[in-house]
């Protein structure tokens, strides 16, 4: 009987593939236009917060952050299974929630205005997925070569 690679996955059942680091580049890519964007509008220079261009640039990036934790899982079942790299998917997902939570508790606690602590709540999203995205896809990238 062959031996079964080890797996994170709860079934034995494997629905990863060997595309799922494109939400992650995707994500990083849409994280480095988000952050200075929402930046730019939070000093309301040339667009402010009430723009409907930073509405969009904000629930794209927040969305694709949204879905950057079941693919880091879905990647890390798909090397484990078929590399020598055995990521702990669980570290970037504690992370990146912390790192979340963090913007969450600390945000509220300056007396800003409601548009400005929402856009703060869900930026801290963004920060922090972009932050794993990047760290997930160089130590892939190491180990693997790539992306």
């Amino acid at each position: 009987m062959p031996e079964r690679a080890q797996t994170p996955s709860i079934s034995s059942r494997s629905r990863s593939g060997p595309r799922y680091w494109y939400v992650l580049a995707a994500q990083l890519a849409s994280g480095l236009v988000a952050i200075p964007y929402v930046a730019v509008a939070l000093l309301d220079v040339v667009v402010s917060l009430n723009h409907l261009l930073t509405g969009i640039v904000l629930a794209i990036s927040s969305l694709l952050a949204v879905a950057v934790y079941p693919a880091i899982f879905q990647d890390a079942v798909h090397v484990n299974r078929s590399a020598a790299w055995r990521p702990r998917w669980w570290w970037y997902l504690v992370v990146g929630f912390s790192l979340t939570f963090l913007g969450y508790v600390l945000v509220p606690a300056n007396a800003w205005s409601p548009e400005l602590v929402s856009t703060a709540v869900v930026l801290s999203l963004v920060v922090a997925t972009t932050l794993v995205s990047a760290v997930y896809l160089r130590n892939r990238h190491r180990v693997i070569g790539t992306p």
